[in-house]
């Protein structure tokens, strides 16, 4: 039996100088990339990820921008959560989780 469920999510990125960083342990990915409803795909040339579309199936992927009041926001808390992205959706992401780290998680 696999213990896929139960395994934190492992993401290599590299950076534009081609540098590469192993986020070993993420619980969630948060995926903020291209448009509202129109994610991008996290993959080298728009193609998915190795383990991508098995990963938004098992809901540890998310796309869109992380709401600090959803019901779902305290599932976030004490998680390791990476984030794909660098526009504005991203970026408050990264905000709103920092909110709900800062209120222990309790949503409203």
């Amino acid at each position: 039996k696999t213990k896929r469920p139960t395994t934190p999510f492992r993401l290599l990125i590299q950076h534009s100088s081609g540098e590469e960083e192993d986020v070993s342990g993420a619980h969630f990915l948060i995926d903020a990339s291209g448009t509202w409803n129109n994610p991008n795909w996290a993959g080298a040339g728009g193609v998915p990820a190795v383990g991508e579309k098995q990963a938004v199936g098992r809901q540890r992927v998310r796309h869109g921008i992380v709401n600090a009041d959803s019901k779902d926001a305290a599932g976030l808390l004490g998680k390791r959560v990476a984030v794909i992205g660098s526009g504005a959706s991203a970026i408050t992401s990264i905000n709103n989780l920092e909110k709900i780290a800062a209120k222990g998680g309790e949503a409203g």
